[in-house]
């Protein structure tokens, strides 16, 4: 008799520990990630900014893109939305030949049959994997809800069904929804777009607010994957993707960044090329770090520079001298350091 299931032993399946659950370091899920936020919020700027990182391999506000060349396909749903991301690929946008639309979004994958719904989205799913895509972005959620109601979960469950099937086949979804009355880090402030299951399937919640004129944004992050923690930025143009770093400090989520070995690496080599009154103690190697940060995060928040010291510490890339507290090489650089040498 041929099984009608297949189960694979939980002990044979790839482990990836927190840092490796981010496209972007505590930002972007590798599998589910929702940008709630108000209208004029700056929703979709948020998630264009994301997928230039993503697309670029540039950092975005400090946090390191990770597991590209990435193929991005966008879905929107607003009136002349090609266009208004066709002005954004078309400024000089590093991998703007990866990114894909659907020239006409199937009605079935808003069908308010469940069968039909599941069966669309699995249907895509087969397509953009053959066509080598690993991010979707869906703007946005109302507008591919169609006229299910969102507030009921008979009728929401099966689209978060539908767009499982699309994380696991290992493409990152990446969530736009409104917000009727906000979004705030601890989801108080009004379920995202009104569904009642959204919360529970992102793996990453990215509420945002804002001044539509000035452009300032707030982010505030939240989720399973991570820890919760909130950025300011401003948008210096509509779609430009120069960011202003003076706006509010960024402070790393506790062992987050510091994870990615790249970035940890060189904060540990730029303090034992400081100044020894630098690397004297924690406390002085945090102000320093704080004001000195090579990965440009860490904007002058000392508590900030003292926590990443500790975790740079936690993590073997720093130690203490033989009886003292002044900072040395951990052992992380030392074994780096030997490998090279052979």
């Amino acid at each position: 008799m041929n099984p009608r299931f297949e189960f694979v032993d939980l002990l044979d399946i790839e482990y990836r520990d927190e840092s490796d659950r981010f496209l972007i370091d505590g930002l972007v899920s590798t599998s589910a990630t929702l940008i709630a936020g108000l209208q004029e919020s700056g929703k979709t700027s948020l998630a264009i900014h994301l997928v230039h990182s993503l697309l670029s391999g540039q950092p975005f506000a400090g946090r390191q893109a990770k597991g590209g060349p990435h193929v991005v396909c966008w879905m929107g749903s607003d009136p002349d939305w090609r266009n208004d991301l066709r002005d954004s690929v078309l400024k000089e946008w590093p991998g703007r030949d990866r990114v894909l639309t659907l020239t006409e979004p199937a009605q079935d994958l808003r069908s308010t049959d469940n069968a039909t719904l599941v069966n669309a989205w699995i249907e895509l799913g087969t397509d953009l994997e053959e066509r080598g895509v690993t991010v979707l972005v869906i703007d946005n959620l109302t507008g591919f809800g169609g006229s299910r109601g969102l507030n009921k979960t008979e009728e929401f469950t099966p689209l978060t069904n539908a767009l499982t099937t699309i994380c696991d086949r290992g493409i990152a979804v990446i969530l736009i929804a409104h917000s009727a009355k906000g979004f705030n880090g601890t989801g108080n402030g009004g379920r995202p777009g009104g569904g009642v299951g959204i919360p529970g399937w992102r793996r990453v919640g990215l509420g945002i607010s804002g001044d539509g004129r000035s452009k300032t944004r707030k982010v505030e992050k939240e989720g399973n994957h991570g820890k919760p923690f909130t950025m300011k930025f401003t948008e210096l143009n509509r779609f430009s993707y120069s960011l202003d770093p003076t706006t509010e400090a960024v402070p790393d989520p506790p062992g987050s960044a510091n994870r990615n070995d790249e970035t940890a690496r060189k904060r540990a080599e730029a303090l034992l090329d400081a100044e020894a009154e630098h690397r004297a103690n924690q406390t002085a190697a945090g102000k320093w770090l704080a004001e000195n940060d090579p990965v440009g995060v860490l904007t002058g928040n000392a508590e900030s520079g003292r926590t990443t010291v500790r975790n740079l510490m936690k993590l073997g890339w720093l130690g203490k001298a033989d009886g003292g507290t002044a900072l040395v090489a951990g052992h992380r650089l030392t074994t780096e350091t030997q490998e090279q040498a052979a």
